[in-house]
């Protein structure tokens, strides 16, 4: 099952502990997460016993809840209101899933993440919209940046502009390695 998120930020924790057995307990790691990716990245980082090895998160395209996607994508394609529906499908995730679909809010605790955040947002995206993106870029309490690319549809924003893209996360990955430096955990 696919949980938006929710299960998938389990599996990124295990990863990152499996990279820390295999390379060693000083070792740093940078997520890159993209659309799902990006929501479980930033849902991983909200718990109080995240990594500390992680320098950094580059999130593109996150989703802010599962909720809000399907209230909006009903209004545009049925043009009828969802709650009943979200409801129903929210039971129906507790019995399958053991977690309902509101578990999968990154805005819920987006203000729990202490890892430095570099997060894109593709202009015209009508899945992770781009007021979307900003209601969990402006919950975010870290050090973090957004750049929004214009032109670029949902999970584009590397393939619209890749030179700038690419300019945007070496300075993020430079501006998180001077941090750890200045610091003293590098």
């Amino acid at each position: 099952h696919c949980t938006y998120g929710l299960y998938e930020s389990v599996d990124l924790t295990r990863w990152i502990e499996f990279i820390k057995r295999q390379t060693g307990e000083d070792t740093r790691i940078f997520i890159v997460g993209r659309g799902i990716g990006a929501t479980a990245a930033l849902l991983a980082a909200q718990q109080p016993d995240f990594s500390s090895n992680v320098a950094g998160m580059i999130v593109d395209s996150p989703l802010a809840s599962r909720e809000e996607i399907l209230e909006r994508k009903g209004r545009e394609r049925y043009k009828m209101n969802m709650s009943f529906m979200i409801k129903s499908l929210d039971k129906v995730a507790r019995e399958i899933l053991h977690a309902g679909i509101y578990t999968c809010d990154v805005t819920r605790n987006a203000n729990r993440i202490r890892v430095p955040v570099l997060v894109f947002s593709a202009a015209d995206d009508d899945v992770t919209t781009p007021e979307s993106i900003r209601e969990i870029y402006d919950d975010l309490m870290c050090q973090k940046h957004m750049v929004t690319v214009d032109r670029s549809k949902h999970l584009m924003c590397y393939n619209s502009a890749p030179a700038a893209f690419e300019r945007e996360v070496r300075k993020f990955v430079e501006h998180c390695v001077v941090r750890l430096v200045s610091i003293g955990k590098m």
